[in-house]
């Protein structure tokens, strides 16, 4: 198909700290499967984690490229490369990318966390081999009629996490709804209209995904083509400009939705530095919080002074389950 788009998310779990849905969105020449878009990028990518020697980009499942323990580095040099392969510059400020890659949720980004913080870019990786990186992509695609069309993603901080669980019900609909709500976006931002393959990790359980695609395409009719415990498919529009969104398990094991999760998850802790810096700002010995619901109760109980001083609203610091 035409154009394959990825999409994946980062921050479900969490009670601190956005939730993060990210994009990514290649054009091809011709109807391929995924496999092959990896085999064409092998000059440029890896999907195992390379040798120290090795110069391609590592896309894989975020969890796989970042840790606590290993820090941002990898993920940072991975994302910011591709990044740079679609749009042909570096971003080199905290507060620009969330301008670029999340325009529509960046002036939701309002607490006061967020408010005054900034950060140069890149915070834990080499610019200049995120140059070579993004290059030696850019060669790959242009080798095979390839392009990378859209990096992007849609961020949900708390307070807004919190009226979308109350207007939906729970936030196993909220995660639906955004992740269909950018699929969305992303079509209508598309170049042209051709045959289109959504590539989607199932949220959880669920294998119904029906009334959400609906809901975010009434003026076309989403028909059921698979609904099963492994992968759900759904298909609108007829050739040649039929779209086929699919909501299956693993499936960042697809290079497309596995580069869309690396963006979340990399926007996802540039949030979380800023959050954790402003916390440690008014109190020094605070130990910095992944936003997990244990630690998070932990962190919470620890602010709780400061918090009351700050006159912090509960809504705007701790997301809903």
């Amino acid at each position: 198909m035409p154009y394959l788009i990825g999409v994946d998310e980062a921050g479900y779990g969490p009670n601190l700290g956005p939730l993060v849905v990210g994009a990514t969105a290649w054009w091809v020449p011709e109807p391929i499967v995924t496999e092959e878009l990896d085999e064409r990028l092998r000059r440029a990518v890896t999907r195992t984690k390379p040798d120290e020697d090795d110069p391609r980009l590592w896309i894989a499942d975020s969890k796989e490229l970042y840790s606590p323990a290993q820090g941002l580095g990898t993920l940072e040099h991975s994302v910011l490369a591709a990044v740079v392969a679609q749009r042909r510059h570096l971003i080199l400020k905290w507060s620009d990318i969330w301008r670029e890659l999340a325009p529509a949720s960046a002036e939701k980004l309002d607490a006061a966390w967020y408010r005054d913080y900034d950060l140069a870019l890149p915070t834990a990786s080499d610019a200049r081999k995120i140059l070579a990186a993004a290059a030696r992509l850019r060669g790959a695609l242009a080798e095979h009629q390839l392009q990378l069309v859209e990096t992007c993603a849609r961020v949900v901080p708390a307070q807004e996490f919190n009226g979308l669980v109350d207007r939906h019900g729970n936030k196993g609909h909220v995660l639906s709804w955004v992740t269909v709500e950018l699929i969305r976006e992303v079509l209508e931002r598309l170049p042209s209209r051709e045959s289109t393959l959504v590539l989607c990790d199932r949220h959880g359980g669920r294998a119904k995904y029906q009334q959400f695609l609906q809901r975010q395409f009434p003026d076309h009719l989403v028909q059921v083509y698979q609904e099963g415990r492994q992968q759900s498919v759904y298909r609108m529009g007829t050739l040649p400009a039929r779209t086929e969104i699919r909501f299956t398990v693993g499936g960042e094991a697809a290079l497309p939705t596995a580069l869309a999760s690396m963006v979340a998850k990399y926007l996802r802790e540039l949030a979380m530095k800023a959050f954790n810096a402003f916390w440690h700002e008014h109190d020094g010995q605070l130990k910095p919080c992944a936003g997990y619901p244990v630690d998070a109760k932990r962190f919470v109980q620890e602010i709780a002074p400061v918090k009351k001083r700050l006159k912090i609203r509960d809504e705007t610091l701790w997301r809903q389950c």
